[in-house]
């Protein structure tokens, strides 16, 4: 079940950019990463109250459910609130990255994540990694900035909204689905199997941006994300 909900928010994740991406030519990036996020709150909140509320029972495909309030501390509240500000400046960084080069190469970027994790950690729980093999591939050649008839487009606050009513609706969608799969993935799998299942999202984002975007140097850009990946994979198995 783990390995579904993981490969779930995988996929869901990779189709994410693609969206933005539609949405940037239209709205401004801060405008984005609100909006898409607000939009889907009410589904991420429903679908939390599911997860925690109930019970899947694979082998007998069945479904219990039961009231109960989750525990909440202190600890939760405040790793909740940094987790809001450092998610919002994720977010909104990443937005503007999309908004200057091409999705797939701002995508697997992000597969970076596990060697900043790693130099977190070593300062704030001290814990001390072995030597792993990582081989890396620099994806800074080839980067577009924005044209100057682009940057007009974004002039109009909320008009970029509603110029992509169907490409923001699938972004809400997909932004409040793929945190409750990959959660609960988390939650009922292995964590180094999870995560390394999670870093496939950027491969699958160059394959989409070649297939509804038409950017180019697929060939090199996926052999660089896949030598990414299994840097990630090493680190977090």
């Amino acid at each position: 079940m783990w390995a579904f909900l993981a490969l779930s928010a995988t996929v869901l994740t990779s189709i994410l950019p693609i969206l933005n991406k539609l949405l940037l030519r239209d709205a401004r990036p801060a405008l984005i990463a609100w909006a898409i996020n607000a939009a889907s709150l009410p589904l991420l909140a429903m679908g939390t109250l599911f997860f925690t509320q109930c019970t899947i029972e694979t082998d007998r495909l069945s479904l219990t459910c039961s009231a109960h309030w989750p525990q909440i501390d202190a600890v939760f509240v405040a790793a909740l609130l940094g987790s809001a500000l450092l998610n919002w400046a994720a977010t909104l960084l990443s937005s503007h990255a999309l908004s200057r080069a091409d999705a797939s190469l701002v995508t697997p970027l992000l597969t970076f994540n596990p060697a900043f994790t790693l130099l977190v950690a070593l300062v704030v729980l001290h814990e001390i990694p072995g030597l792993t093999p990582n081989a890396l591939r620099p994806f800074f050649r080839h980067a577009r900035t924005p044209l100057p008839e682009e940057t007009s487009k974004q002039s109009e606050v909320f008009g970029g909204l509603g110029a992509h009513p169907r490409a923001f609706l699938a972004a809400a969608i997909v932004a409040g689905l793929a945190p409750l799969f990959g959660f609960t993935a988390i939650a009922t799998g292995l964590v180094g199997y999870v995560t390394a299942l999670f870093k496939l999202s950027a491969v699958f984002t160059i394959l989409w941006a070649r297939l509804f975007l038409g950017e180019g140097n697929l060939r090199t850009r996926l052999l660089g994300a896949v030598i990414m990946v299994l840097g990630g994979a090493l680190v977090a198995a």
